[in-house]
């Protein structure tokens, strides 16, 4: 009818994006759960590419599975090298299940969180008040009267309230040491897998804030400084 405005349809959505993002988790996954070799993930990846070599000019659609699966390569190769490979001097390696006294260096890769205190239980004989939570890159440990240098992250937890430690920070922690332990019941929950997601493999407690001494302030052009500021 003359004067009716018409109604304009759009167009469908394009978001190339989510099936990339999906092809990437895919291949995260299943290096997670079948645990892939490395060599083989290396094999993949380059006959997809070479397939997308061999089509994008005509096939687009098998142009595009062979792209998607080299995407799916590139996730399970990169989760391959952060979940399975660490050096041989990682932290890890001097831990055990049983904590143990330990006394090392590292640089705080943030600015410590605060974690509240549990609320009441009468059948805690030992209440537990408010603490400080960092993850440091370890650079040290002593082992006797000898340094000796190790790599890794870990997860240091201080009875306490830190006020003076910044991302970037070179500190000397005094306290004890570990490897998470396992889940207690099979199919738990894995405090251990947790944290080895982020590269951690090792936790170290601290009895009291006085148990740091910071060596050495970050840079001011530390960019770990000006975000934990933020």
């Amino acid at each position: 009818m003359p004067g009716e405005e018409r109604e304009i349809p759009r167009p469908p959505r394009y978001q190339p994006l989510v099936v990339v993002a999906a092809a990437l988790m895919c291949g995260i996954a299943l290096d997670r759960w079948a645990a892939l070799d490395f060599v083989w993930i290396g094999v993949a990846s380059l006959l997809a590419i070479g397939g997308w070599g061999l089509t994008w000019r005509g096939r687009h659609r098998t142009a595009c599975i062979y792209l998607l699966a080299a995407v799916a390569c590139a996730g399970a190769g990169w989760h391959h090298l952060r979940w399975r490979y660490f050096d041989a001097d990682d932290i890890s390696t001097f831990a055990r299940e049983e904590y143990a006294p330990v006394v090392l260096d590292g640089i705080a890769r943030e600015a410590p969180r605060r974690v509240a205190a549990p609320p009441f239980d009468p059948m805690n004989a030992i209440p537990r008040g408010e603490r400080s939570r960092l993850e440091i890159d370890v650079t040290r440990i002593r082992d006797g009267e000898v340094w000796r240098r190790v790599t890794g992250r870990a997860l240091l937890t201080v009875d306490g309230v830190l006020t003076d430690v910044e991302g970037g920070d070179r500190l000397r922690i005094i306290g004890a040491f570990a490897v998470p332990s396992p889940p207690l019941n099979p199919g738990g929950f894995s405090y251990a897998e947790y944290l080895r997601a982020d590269r951690v493999r090792t936790v170290v407690f601290a009895e009291h804030p006085a148990a740091l001494t910071r060596l050495a302030p970050a840079s001011q052009y530390q960019p770990r400084r000006g975000l934990g500021r933020v």
